[in-house]
């Protein structure tokens, strides 16, 4: 999975406008470094608490300009999905009073909007921007900057890109960091080299110079490499003592990272069922689920060990399981326990997999 990630990583980066390497102009706005202050900003409705340490959009935009309404209701989903303890998105809309053909706008639209609008949104003139922020983006003002809790900018791009869910979702679980990702970008060209030339050797130091940047990052590729150990490289009982290493070392400092490996070992359609490390698969699932502190967590690692039962014929324990998932699941991912929970009820009972919405209410029922 991650060796087609090695490949876009770089195109991914680049068209959601992460550089090939940071700017060192102070005055410049650039992934890895603190954003500038915020332009001064006159609030429609309630003032956002802005000193929390939740992942941030700045979402800047023109009424006048046709894509930014179509980002409306996708920021809106979301904030709506993740948050305002975790994510906080701040709409900050451009008017430029100097101009006769512009007359003030912006609160006039969100108003009109009313709660369709699920994040706070002000007017900025263009005026008083500030240098930073003006030389960011040329007009019409349509861009983003993602931040991490520290105020670093992590993501720099336009907000109707598909990939910015998927950055979100990384960056609330610690998984992205822009500058590990550029540090690592040439080691990912190695792995996908070695991979293909199937150089074990220089492929596991490869991994573990990647692990030394950041774990989590990189935690796609140790669960590749973990993979290939079973099935590739020859070494099998070396991938086993590997997993039972990585779930020692981790139940502490990443026990997701135990719940994303008892899934993959699970359910990965390349390791045949005569070698799928199931024993091992359900001590991590169990593990990820005991260092679990938040409903989120729990879910998760929960629904993850439904997976491993279903896989070792458990059924009814598994569906149980992925019912509980669900029942404890935060609102904002709700919905994808359920697909799981219904999906699972399925193949217990030996159906296809569900193509219509009219499943849910299977699930309801249940």
């Amino acid at each position: 999975m991650s060796f087609v990630r090695v490949l876009i990583t770089t195109v991914l980066l680049a068209s959601i406008g992460v550089p090939a390497a940071v700017a060192q102009d102070q005055e410049e706005l650039a992934t890895g470094k603190a954003i500038p202050q915020m332009p001064e900003t006159v609030w429609i409705g309630e003032d956002p608490d802005l000193q929390g340490d939740q992942v941030k959009i700045y979402f800047f935009w023109e009424p006048s300009f046709g894509l930014s309404r179509l980002a409306f209701p996708i920021l809106s989903d979301l904030q709506e999905r993740w948050g305002t303890e975790r994510l906080l998105i701040l709409g900050l809309g451009i008017e430029d009073l100097e101009d006769d053909d512009d007359k003030p706008y912006v609160r006039k639209w969100v108003i009109k909007q009313g709660p369709r609008i699920k994040f706070p949104v002000g007017v900025v003139q263009k005026n008083r921007l500030g240098k930073v922020w003006s030389k960011a983006v040329k007009e019409p003002f349509f861009f983003m900057v993602m931040t991490s809790g520290d105020g670093t900018a992590q993501v720099i791009g336009n907000p109707l890109s598909p990939e910015v869910e998927d950055y979100v979702a990384r960056l609330m679980n610690g998984r992205f960091d822009v500058m590990s990702v550029l540090e690592g970008e040439a080691y990912l060209r190695q792995l996908q080299r070695y991979r293909e030339t199937r150089d074990w050797m220089q492929y596991a130091l490869i991994i573990d110079r990647l692990n030394n940047i950041n774990p989590k990052v990189f935690a796609p590729e140790q669960l590749d490499f973990i993979v290939s150990q079973l099935t590739e490289q020859g070494n099998y009982d070396e991938g086993l003592a590997n997993i039972d290493t990585l779930i020692k070392s981790r139940a502490t400092e990443d026990p997701d990272f135990l719940g994303l490996l008892a899934e993959r070992l699970a359910i990965d359609p390349t390791i045949p069922d005569d070698k799928r490390p199931l024993a091992a698969a359900e001590t991590a699932a169990k593990e990820s689920l005991a260092a679990a502190t938040d409903a989120e967590a729990k879910a998760r690692a929960m629904g993850r060990l439904a997976e491993v039962h279903f896989k070792q014929g458990k059924h009814d324990i598994a569906v149980t399981g992925a019912r509980t998932a669900y029942r404890i699941a935060p609102p904002n991912i709700k919905s994808e326990f359920k697909e799981r929970w219904v999906d699972m009820k399925r193949r217990a009972a030996g159906l296809p997999p569900r193509d219509s919405e009219s499943d849910d209410a299977t699930a309801t029922a249940g």
